[in-house]
């Protein structure tokens, strides 16, 4: 069987073409990437019915995962080059040659490095936070007890009743220590109030 191309094309065939990896990093692997691109969400259907109105496709945006956007100095071009290269990856500029270019594997490499040093340290703060949050309710709690006691004010009675209901609801103990100090006598009578209700 024999294949009919273009007859423009007659005199491209096995020509080297020198923009082919260009234009990967630009169109990706068989499809586009820019601002004009458009998904099968923005395309539509073939099908009478709407076909793609029945599933939920998302909005078409290809957004990486936050291990590229938090403390490490990589674009998201500079993360879409390095996928689409795979279509090129066994073919040189100059020739046809099966033979991998050691700098694209160096980039992938060190892609993949940045992206395990990443995952590390994310995991390391993970494991930390604990620790952290002990520390900074800890903090927030002992500046809770010196405020307490700088509000001459209150009776003993009325400091116990008001560490009783705040101490249990970290949210509120935040909100208390960080109110202008000439909102808390006001906020202590309501909940005192409250509270003897």
């Amino acid at each position: 069987m024999k294949r009919n191309s273009h007859p423009a094309a007659k005199g491209l065939l096995n020509k080297s073409f020198p923009y082919y990896d260009e234009l990967t990093y630009v169109f990706g692997h068989d499809r586009a990437t820019g601002r004009f691109a458009e998904t099968f969400a923005d395309v539509g259907s073939n099908e009478p019915g709407g076909g793609y109105d029945r599933f939920d496709m998302g909005d078409g945006n290809e957004d990486f995962s936050s291990v590229y956007s938090q403390g490490v100095d990589i674009s998201q071009d500079d993360v879409r080059a390095s996928r689409p290269s795979r279509a090129s990856e066994g073919r040189t500029r100059s020739s046809g040659s099966k033979r991998k270019r050691g700098s694209q594997r160096d980039f992938d490499v060190e892609a993949i490095h940045l992206a395990l040093d990443q995952t590390n340290e994310q995991l390391r703060q993970i494991a930390e936070w604990p620790a952290r949050n002990l520390a900074n309710d800890n903090h927030v709690r002992t500046e809770f007890f010196r405020i307490l006691r700088e509000m001459p004010e209150l009776t003993s009675l009325d400091r116990a009743l008001l560490q009783r209901h705040l101490l249990s609801r970290m949210d509120d103990l935040r909100g208390f220590v960080l109110m202008p100090e000439d909102e808390r006598e006001g906020f202590c009578r309501v909940l005192l109030r409250d509270i003897e209700r």
